[in-house]
């Protein structure tokens, strides 16, 4: 479908005729179900206290991919008839809080543990969980960004027993999607909302610009408007602006923010790239279950899915100046907007007392 008005139509009309014809388009795309609406959100059925639980599950509770990650796991494991699945909390955020925990958690004997995000992974990896054979089997789940075909951050030693499952969003996947929104720009200027980094963050960045067909800058690079801004940090020595001041840049210059987190999508980015966390979570099920089953080669342990979800926030596109080509907006896994305001009820004109003047 073109969303381009014919050349020959007066200028003065072009912006509004192509902006009903888009309206048209999202509406009928929303009404016929083409496409999702609403917020990116999972749930948190299953929590602690559960009768039935006996998979102790722990989350990064600041990523909201991780929380349909666990929707997805939780479904998986009852799909394989394995004990359910719920999150565990230490009663304090200290040595001593986890250390507690992991001794309650090796009373109870479950047939693995689960960790979801790599800041807890890091933790739960360091606990003493304890077994009637050994260690209690992990699995530890996160995202990383493919770059020149590694996934960054580099994957960390866990200890054995252990499966690795990993979201992997290549970034030459960003440069098409850049293609598709912006069409027509020969060389596309992408702004990196970082205010420092490393030599090996420097390196990445300018890999991710050759493999995704794009300019990466910096905010140091000088005044001039980028075609779009990416709100991604690899975690390789960068240090990265509030997020609000991004999205307040965004605003200002009037081009899209881009994301690659829940989270920041939530929060006012206009598009997102996001793994495929329903399906991140079902294969960390099933690499739960063959844990359990007694499988420990760790080369076929460490599995990584690469399925992603395009996600297109209308009305943060329309506060960041981005009108999306019709074709880009119908190839969106979700469209979300804010829910109308209801009109308010009319109220009766007072009518005249009985016997009044007519």
């Amino acid at each position: 479908m073109d969303a381009v008005p014919s050349p020959d139509r007066p200028p003065s009309t072009r912006p509004s005729a192509l902006a009903g014809v888009r309206g048209l388009v999202v509406a009928l795309l929303l009404g016929l179900g083409l496409v999702r609406v609403g917020a990116v959100r999972g749930g948190d059925e299953g929590a602690k206290g559960s009768s039935a639980c006996g998979v102790p599950c722990f989350r990064d509770d600041d990523d909201e991919g991780l929380r349909l990650a666990y929707d997805g796991l939780r479904r998986g494991l009852e799909e394989a008839n394995l004990q359910r699945v719920c999150l565990r909390r230490p009663a304090t955020d200290d040595a001593a809080g986890w250390e507690r925990l992991a001794r309650e958690i090796s009373a109870e004997k479950p047939p693995f543990v689960v960790a979801l995000g790599r800041r807890v992974s890091a933790r739960v990896a360091t606990l003493p969980l304890t077994g009637p054979d050994g260690r209690i089997p992990c699995v530890y789940v996160d995202v990383a960004s493919g770059v020149g075909g590694r996934a960054m951050p580099l994957l960390p030693a866990y200890p054995a027993p252990a499966a690795v499952v990993r979201s992997e969003v290549a970034v030459e996947s960003w440069g098409a999607l850049l293609k598709a929104l912006l069409p027509g720009r020969p060389q596309l200027t992408v702004l990196l909302p970082w205010t420092s980094e490393s030599k090996e963050a420097a390196a990445l960045r300018r890999e991710a610009g050759r493999g995704g067909g794009f300019d990466a800058r910096l905010l140091s690079d000088g005044p001039a408007t980028p075609d779009a801004i990416l709100a991604w940090s690899p975690s390789v020595g960068e240090t990265v602006e509030p997020f609000a001041a991004t999205l307040e840049r965004a605003r200002s210059l009037r081009v899209p923010l881009l994301c690659v987190d829940a989270g920041l999508f939530l929060k006012g980015a206009a598009v997102a790239l996001l793994p495929d966390a329903a399906l991140l979570g079902r294969v960390a099920a099933d690499a739960a279950r063959r844990l359990a089953e007694g499988e420990r080669a760790p080369e076929r342990l460490r599995i990584a899915t690469t399925a992603t979800e395009l996600c297109v926030d209308l009305d943060a596109a329309d506060a960041e100046g981005l009108a999306a080509p019709l074709a880009f907006l119908a190839s969106a896994h979700r469209l979300r907007r804010s829910p109308r305001s209801p009109a308010p009820v009319p109220t009766e004109a007072p009518k005249p007392p009985a016997g009044g003047d007519r």
